[in-house]
């Protein structure tokens, strides 16, 4: 696996499947919160590299 699928699977795992959205609209504005949120957390972004799949790329 690579950090993107890493965070893929972070994302399916803590948007969509916590809270089903009933809509487009609201998918996008629960991914959108969420990757906000990763964005401000440097300490989480940075646990996706550290992976011992993913540490080629870092």
């Amino acid at each position: 696996m690579n950090a993107q699928e890493y965070l893929n699977q972070d994302v399916k795992t803590n948007v969509i499947g916590k809270k089903r959205p009933i809509n487009k609209a609201e998918m996008r504005a629960n991914v959108e919160g969420f990757m906000n949120e990763r964005k401000s957390n440097k300490k989480q972004v940075q646990k996706y590299f550290h992976a011992d799949h993913v540490r080629y790329a870092a």
